[in-house]
C-alpha cells in the first residue's frame, strides 16, 4: 500500500493509473478495497512466523506497546482495529519527529482512501481535460469533492433494500449526491421477486448498479 505522505507517491501512482490505461483505455476508475482491507491480517503467506518475527528483529525493536490498542475509547463497529487492514503501528513518510509521531497507520488509518481519491481525480483530470469518475467504497469527510460512492458490500435480502434508501439519503446530507447500492444484492443468493422490486427501487437511485 502506498503511503500518500512520501513526495513520490503522487508520481508512484499516476504512473500506474497511466500503465493500466495503455492496456484499458478506461473513462473512470473504481477504488475497492480501500478501508485499507488487508485480508493476511498484517503479514501475507508465504512468510512463516518465524520469518515475520527474524524480519522484526533486523528492523529493530518495535517502539510501540504491544497492548496498546486493547483498551481503546471508541471501536469501529466494536471490532479488532488490528485485523483485516495493515498494522496500526505502520509509519508512514515523514520528515522530522513531529510527523514521525503523527504519522503512525493508527492516527491516519481514515485519511488513506481520501488521498487515493483525491490523486486519482486529479490523474483523470489532467489526462481527460474533462470532470472526472471516481467511485470509491471507503470515503472520509471532503471525499465528495472528489469521488462518488457506492455503500460497499451487501445481502441479498429485503431488509438490505431498505437499508439502502436510508444509507443513500444519509450520503446526499454527507455532500455525496451521486451514491448507490448493489442492487440485488452483492452476497448470498437472490430471487426473482427480491431483485425485481430492488431493480425498480434502483431506478430511482442516483447510482443505479445491479
Amino acid at each position: 500500500f502506498i503511503s500518500w505522505y512520501s513526495p513520490y507517491a503522487k508520481t508512484l501512482w499516476k504512473l500506474g493509473l497511466q500503465d493500466l490505461y495503455k492496456q484499458v483505455a478506461f473513462d473512470g476508475i473504481w477504488l475497492d478495497m480501500n478501508e485499507i482491507a488487508n485480508f493476511c491480517y498484517g503479514e501475507c503467506p508465504p512468510h512463516t512466523q518465524a520469518q515475520v518475527l527474524s524480519l522484526r528483529r533486523r528492523l529493530g525493536a518495535d517502539p510501540h506497546d504491544p497492548a496498546e490498542f486493547d483498551n481503546l475509547p471508541y471501536r469501529p463497529g466494536n471490532c479488532d482495529p488490528t485485523q483485516k487492514t495493515v498494522s496500526m503501528t505502520g509509519y508512514h513518510y515523514s520528515e522530522n519527529d513531529f510527523q514521525d509521531r503523527v504519522r503512525k497507520e493508527y492516527n491516519t488509518h481514515s485519511l488513506w482512501n481520501l488521498y487515493e481519491s483525491m490523486v486519482t481525480h486529479e490523474f483523470l483530470a489532467e489526462t481527460f481535460k474533462q470532470r472526472p469518475y471516481v467511485l470509491t467504497r471507503s470515503n472520509f469527510p471532503g471525499s465528495g469533492l472528489y469521488t462518488t460512492k457506492w455503500l460497499g458490500d451487501n445481502y441479498s435480502r429485503w431488509e438490505f433494500l431498505r437499508y439502502s434508501i436510508v444509507g443513500i439519503f444519509n450520503y446526499q446530507l454527507f455532500g455525496m449526491a451521486f451514491t448507490g447500492s448493489d442492487m440485488c444484492g452483492f452476497m448470498e443468493s437472490t430471487n426473482e421477486e427480491l431483485c425485481a422490486r430492488w431493480m425498480q427501487l434502483g431506478a430511482f437511485y442516483p447510482f443505479s448498479r445491479n
